[in-house]
């Protein structure tokens, strides 16, 4: 006959003898961050959340076990018990409450290895201070994907301070980061890219033509999507001006010249671009044909970072639109 008191306790042992093993394989945090074995697209947000949740198991796995043993010895005091079928409800309960372990302690683990990256690139000086932004960008945009999403209208720094309750971030490393946070910016979708504003004006009752000397008046600002997705500004965007080196040129030759430059790569990283900050979104001051040229190709991995200053006092961006209609 089944004696259900060892069947369960054995399943509880399994799976903690299981979990320990795969916990022991793992890396210490500073292992994992300062080892050779860690992939490396810049900061490697996922694989960083991965190694968190694999490396926790090890703990959880052995309170898994020692609750199989303790099973096992109340079995011992009465070897004739074999027990009821509802005892196999336990190893069910032990992997519930072993889960809930896990991911406060996986949460935890994260947390640690996201200070220690932070404090190599900011206070030890790994990394310089454009980069900085993106490693906040990779790790929102990481749990994201494990399925910890922001919430509506939260940026990424204030989703990570939610998640882990300000503990991703040492006192050494907050204030310089966040002024990088500030100052530079990590485009990370398409639809980002193609929000940005160019410093390109055609007349609003007439696309086609382009508007030089700049008064706002009758003028319609582009974006990065316009100068791709638009038909009715290609004409303007297709004159050919003296090109001071010699030859001419013009915005769409400049965007194809980088996409044929591009043509055969799976990836690009590009800026960190000057750009103003305005009250209707950055305005790229250079990078304008580069950021369209990305935008066209949809490249499976690619990268645009900003650096965001205030306008000169004065300068038309300092005022909100309208950009898209006559002013």
């Amino acid at each position: 006959m089944v004696n259900w008191w060892v069947l369960s306790a054995v399943t509880v042992e399994v799976i903690g003898a299981f979990l320990i093993a795969r916990g022991l394989a793992s890396e210490t945090p500073e292992q994992w961050v300062s080892g050779r074995g860690t992939p490396r697209w810049d900061y490697g947000a996922d694989a960083d959340l991965s190694y968190a949740a694999s490396s926790t198991d090890a703990a959880v796995g052995f309170v898994v076990l020692v609750v199989g043993l303790i099973l096992q010895g109340a079995n011992a005091l009465d070897p004739s018990n074999r027990g009821e079928f509802w005892l196999l409800a336990v190893p069910v309960l032990i992997v519930g409450l072993a889960e809930v372990t896990r991911r406060r302690r996986t949460s935890r683990r994260e947390a640690s290895v996201m200070r220690l990256r932070i404090e190599a690139s900011v206070v030890d000086g790994k990394d310089q201070p454009e980069s900085w932004a993106s490693i906040v960008h990779g790790y929102s945009n990481a749990l994201g994907n494990s399925g910890r999403r922001p919430r509506d209208g939260e940026d990424a720094w204030s989703h990570l301070d939610r998640v882990y309750r300000r503990a991703w971030l040492s006192d050494a490393a907050k204030g310089r980061l966040r002024q990088s946070y500030e100052t530079y910016v990590s485009i990370e979708t398409r639809a980002e890219l193609g929000d940005l504003w160019l410093p390109w004006f055609v007349r609003v009752d007439e696309p086609a033509e382009p508007i030089r000397d700049l008064d706002r008046s009758n003028a319609r600002q582009l974006r990065v999507r316009d100068a791709i997705e638009d038909p009715a500004v290609m004409p303007a965007l297709q004159i050919e001006d003296a090109d001071p080196h010699g030859g001419t040129w013009s915005h769409v030759g400049r965007i194809d010249h980088y996409k044929t430059e591009w043509s055969e790569l799976t990836g690009v990283s590009q800026g960190p671009f000057p750009a103003l900050r305005t009250p209707d979104g950055p305005v790229l001051v250079d990078g304008c044909h580069r950021c369209c040229a990305i935008y066209a190709m949809n490249l499976p991995e690619w990268r645009v970072g900003l650096e965001l200053s205030d306008p000169p006092a004065g300068h038309p961006d300092t005022q909100a639109g309208p950009r898209e209609a006559a002013t």
